[in-house]
């Protein structure tokens, strides 16, 4: 507030008060230069006035002989005879000799009754003017002057303008009386000018005189205002000081504050007395709610008569050995039976009483309903460890019972099994019904799988389409017969599955894939089990799904072995230690090489060449077939855009394959067209092999990228045809180059008449549609001669023609003659 007062006066110091000592100041100047002027003027005045009077006065008595005659001649005559009256002219002449070139403007001369007997402005002769004031006053014997301005008067020396006139009327007296009025006008213009010119001049003089005043005012009042800052200043630091010492003197009282609410915590809802038996004395409500403490229930019971609703006994009794034992206790929770058969959860604290001579005279203390925060409590575990779509337990909660189930496997000498369900082609339900239906059929597997257990075992979901049972205490004399009994239940398990789901607007037919792992409780940690549970189901789906498998030690093997060929293809990958070899295809007629299949190898630095079965699987299943495809698709471009410049090679067409994976991407036009744009190839000159799995998911993705790629002269072969399904539906909707006849119907063409009839129906069907047809695995001359003599299929591809070759002798080989080639071939083979 001092520090607010403090600011305000500086203000008014700053601005205020300047303002108004400069009004004031002002002001004063004002009113001292109007009075200035006016003791000026009137001095002036009086001035001009005396000497107008004292002219008029001798003018007077001048002519005063001439007015006696002309009072005498001038006896009633018309203002025309006054004017020629000889008196008159006499006159004129006479005060025009005297006064012409003077300040006198004009003489007048009145009788008694106040006629204009005489004017030096002829026109006014013969006026009356007994009306006016100044000739009154003269007529009576006084002096009279006054101030008048005309904008037009006559004088002696012609017309003035704008005049200023100082008329002054003196009586003519003759033997003691008026015998006429005299009136004189003197030009006072000059005069006037002057006043003004001086009234400049003071207000000039004044205004600087009071500027100067003015300036040395503020630079006091300023002066004044530097002493008031450190006053000020000095305020500011003595409220700072005390700004800190209220500041911890508040700090002093929060704390005392808190002190005090952490002190009257325990009285929150309802406080309680006892005796020195633990009878309830006393029991009611803080706000009381409860009624009378003398009519509560409680009132006359044994504190641990009413210490719970489901009383655990140990507890109770340490409790009690508390009471006995007169000590204090906090925040004893306890479950209440409350009037009206309602349970209360409510946290308890209470101090001993003794009287002066330390006799115990019971307890007192206080209460508080944590009801709300039990139930919140539960709440938060039963989300922490329950999934909340299911009911079922999660994932947390399972390692926890799957840790004690297998704790009593271990201590008891029984079996524990760990069963994984998986549903199978779930993620199609999704896609095509919707996540609302999939939580529907959700929801149901889990209540069959949980109505078709036991009641110690446990189902759980583990997220997803993923459920997890946990089947404890089986008791098997050896490991067939613990198998026996795991897939019992498993088979239960599976029928109830296969039932039909009714999901509101359709019925939903669904399987499972389930994957089983046992322990004893000694030999497997739950990762472990849990592991091989899931190794199981992956081998459950492979089979085809709808079914179960049991872990055993070849499943492991397999699992890293997988996982280590996954990690040498990524190395493999990264240090580019695969290489490409090329399998001629032949125009049997000619004998001549058209084109040529890429085929991937892996030179590994350990193992040496790597068969492309052995890992083009792990490949598909871990995701590195797409890398590896991209890779194999960008050194064939380069193959190609290298044979371009060289005309022996130009016109090959080389072949690659693509996986479905691959093809199915979202980018693989743009990075095909990217791999086109760097490596300079003709995209004529390459055919991309495609099986029929590709068509299988999302033909019309496929169709699409089919025809992009089209554009750009690229062209198709369908691979392995006739071991897929509908193929013939795609031969008519994709735009296919050409057919593939997969080996194993080339090598049934010796073991009988099927095989035969396969390739010819192929041939036949692809000629109807105007494509051109490669049989691959030609490894004979009989094959040969029956494709490509007799059914004169357009290509053949096989060992009689050359096995998959490193470039350089591909390239080698095309250079050579027919005969020079077979030559160099049985000499390869």
């Amino acid at each position: 507030m001092m520090l607010v007062r403090t600011r305000v006066f500086d203000f008014v110091v700053k601005h205020v008060f300047a303002m108004f000592s400069c009004a004031t100041l002002l002001g004063a100047g004002a009113i001292i230069l109007w009075n200035l002027h006016n003791s000026q003027t009137q001095l002036i005045f009086r001035l001009a006035e005396a000497r107008n009077i004292d002219m008029t006065s001798a003018l007077s008595v001048m002519f005063r002989d001439d007015v006696k005659k002309l009072l005498a001649s001038a006896a009633n005559p018309s203002p025309d005879g006054l004017r020629q009256l000889p008196e008159s002219l006499d006159l004129s002449k006479r005060f025009l000799k005297i006064l012409s070139g003077s300040r006198i403007a004009k003489v007048k001369i009145y009788s008694l009754d106040g006629t204009t007997l005489f004017s030096t402005d002829a026109k006014q002769i013969g006026e009356n003017q007994g009306e006016n004031a100044g000739f009154l006053q003269a007529r009576s014997g006084s002096v009279v002057s006054n101030l008048v301005w005309r904008n037009r008067v006559n004088t002696f020396d012609g017309d003035r303008f704008n005049v200023h006139l100082l008329a002054s009327y003196v009586p003519v007296v003759e033997g003691g009386r008026v015998v006429a009025v005299f009136e004189q006008y003197q030009d006072i213009s000059d005069l006037v000018e002057q006043i003004d010119q001086s009234r400049v001049e003071q207000a000039l003089v004044v205004l600087a005189v009071f500027s100067v005043v003015w300036v040395a005012f503020v630079w006091v009042v300023r002066r004044a205002r530097g002493t008031v800052d450190v006053y000020v200043a000095r305020l500011e630091n003595v409220n700072h000081r005390l700004d800190e010492r209220v500041a911890e003197r508040t700090k002093e009282l929060r704390r005392s504050e808190e002190r005090f609410r952490s002190l009257s915590d325990m009285s929150s809802d309802f406080y309680w007395e006892t005796d020195r038996d633990h009878r309830f004395t006393l029991h009611a409500a803080s706000d009381g709610d409860e009624g009378a403490s003398d009519h509560h229930p409680f009132v006359g019971k044994f504190y641990w008569e009413v210490q719970s609703v489901a009383a655990d006994e140990v507890a109770c009794k340490i409790q009690r050995a508390a009471l006995d034992a007169h000590c204090s206790f906090r925040n004893v929770e306890t479950k209440r039976r409350m009037p009206g058969d309602r349970d209360m959860c409510v946290s308890v604290s209470g101090d001993p009483v003794f009287s002066q001579d330390g006799a115990f005279l019971g307890y007192r203390g206080v209460g508080r309903d944590v009801t709300e925060r039990r139930q919140s409590e539960e709440r938060i575990r039963e989300l922490a460890y329950h999934d909340q779509l299911t009911g079922l337990p999660n994932r947390t909660l399972l390692n926890d019972r799957l840790t004690v189930a297998l704790a009593d496997a271990a201590r008891t000498n029984r079996f524990c099994a760990f069963v994984l369900v998986d549903l199978d082609q779930f993620k199609v339900l999704n896609d095509t019904r919707g996540h609302a239906c999939g939580d529907r059929l959700l929801q149901q597997v889990a209540s069959r799988l949980g109505e078709n257990t036991r009641d110690g075992d446990t189902v759980a979901r583990l997220g997803g389409d993923e459920f997890a049972i946990i089947l404890k205490a089986l008791a098997a004399s050896s490991r067939d017969d613990l198998q026996q009994q795991a897939q019992q239940a498993v088979e239960r398990l599976l029928s109830e599955i296969r039932i039909p789901y009714d999901l509101g607007d359709t019925v939903h037919h669904c399987t499972a894939s389930i994957g089983i792992a046992v322990s004893d409780g000694r030999d497997l940690s739950i990762e472990d089990l849990l592991k091989q549970a899931d190794l199981a189901m992956y081998k459950a789906k492979q089979s085809g799904g709808d079914g179960f498998h049991f872990f055993d030690d070849d499943l492991e093997r397999s699992a890293v072995a997988a996982a280590a060929l996954e990690a040498d293809l990524r190395v493999a990958l990264a240090e580019r230690q695969f290489t490409l070899h090329l399998q001629p295809q032949v125009d049997f007629a000619t004998q001549e090489i058209q084109a040529a299949e890429a085929l991937i190898r892996w030179n590994h630095p350990v193992r040496g060449f790597v068969q492309p079965n052995e890992f083009i699987g792990q490949a598909e299943r871990s995701g590195m077939i797409v890398p590896m495809g991209l890779w194999v698709l960008e050194e064939s471009c380069a193959i190609l855009a290298d044979w371009k410049t060289r005309p022996e090679l130009s016109r090959l067409v080389l072949s690659v394959n693509v996986s479905a994976r691959q093809f199915q991407s979202d980018d693989f036009v743009a990075q095909a067209m990217d791999v086109f744009r760097r490596t300079g190839v003709d995209p004529r000159r390459l055919k991309i092999e495609l099986t029929e799995s590709v068509m299988a998911d999302h033909p019309q993705k496929v169709s699409v990228a089919m025809s992009q790629l089209k554009e750009l002269g690229v062209t198709f072969s369908l691979d392995d045809f006739g071991t897929g399904y509908s193929s013939l539906s795609y031969l008519s909707t994709l735009p296919i180059d050409q057919l593939k006849i997969d080996r194993s119907f080339v090598s049934g063409i010796g073991q009988g008449a099927r095989g035969l009839l396969i390739c010819t129906a192929t041939i036949s069907l692809a000629r109807s549609l105007n494509l051109t047809v490669v049989a691959e695995g030609v490894e004979t001359e009989a094959e040969a001669h029956l494709l490509g003599d007799v059914h004169r299929c357009d290509l053949l591809q096989g060992y009689l023609f050359g096995r998959p070759m490193p470039r350089q002798d591909f390239e080698a080989l095309c250079l050579r003659s027919p005969k020079g080639r077979q030559r160099a071939i049985r000499s390869i083979a």
